[in-house]
């Protein structure tokens, strides 16, 4: 079985033939979402795999099929010393296996997103707090603390940085209307969880970005106002 994005991409479809490890093979069905940006996942029967591998006297795993798979598990587990696994276990494990065949190059584009995220967020609010540093030390000559005007800053922060993530958000929806329209064979989707967790980061760079920003208005002089 091949993925449809793969087949799409190679022209092929059911009851074609492709050429892997040597030898030909038949397209028996399509699956859907089996493609990433690093690699594509194909199915065949492990009879037909060991044959091509010369490995005929190797048995990968056995189905058991029961109405309470825990305990099952834990049985044959204890029994036989073999591994045993729920469905839910096995699941998870094939997308550990799936998900370390692109972590490095995911974690690389991660750290560079969020180094290039924390960069922009600094530059941008210490530009503008640069050219209110006038305006600041006004407010603290009428009165206004340094805690008065940090929080300004936050609120600043907060402003760059909660469009910043909506915008983005709506870029990636939008993404993945036009990678399933064009048949890009990339599936793209976005769960709670992960909007979630990229919300709390971004707030964290821009605290993180305030700091400059905090350390300059902190040193404002109320009396540079009155300095031409």
């Amino acid at each position: 079985m091949l993925d449809a994005g793969a087949a799409d991409k190679l022209g092929v479809d059911m009851g074609d033939e492709v050429s892997a490890m040597g030898r030909p093979w038949t397209v028996s069905g399509l699956t859907e979402g089996m493609t990433n940006i690093t690699n594509t996942i194909s199915y065949m029967r492990f009879a037909d795999f060991a044959n091509a591998r010369e490995m005929q006297r190797t048995i990968s795993y056995i189905l058991v099929s029961t109405s309470d798979p825990q305990t099952i598990s834990t049985s044959i587990t204890h029994q036989t010393g073999l591994e045993a696994l729920t469905n839910e276990e096995f699941s998870g494990q094939e997308r550990r296996i799936v998900q370390d065949m692109s972590a490095d190059i995911m974690r690389i584009m991660t750290v560079s997103g969020l180094l290039i995220g924390l960069t922009v967020v600094v530059l941008v609010l210490y530009s503008a707090t640069l050219s209110r540093l006038r305006d600041i030390g006004l407010m603290k000559a009428i009165g206004a603390s340094n805690q008065r005007v940090a929080g300004l800053v936050l609120v600043q922060a907060a402003w760059t940085v909660v469009p910043a993530l909506a915008l983005a958000l709506l870029t990636t929806l939008g993404l993945s209307v036009v990678m399933s329209g064009i048949g890009a064979g990339i599936p793209m989707w976005l769960s709670p969880a992960a909007v979630a967790r990229v919300g709390a980061i971004a707030l964290l760079l821009g605290a993180a970005g305030a700091i400059a920003p905090l350390s300059r208005v902190v040193r404002v002089e109320p009396t540079s106002v009155f300095r031409r």
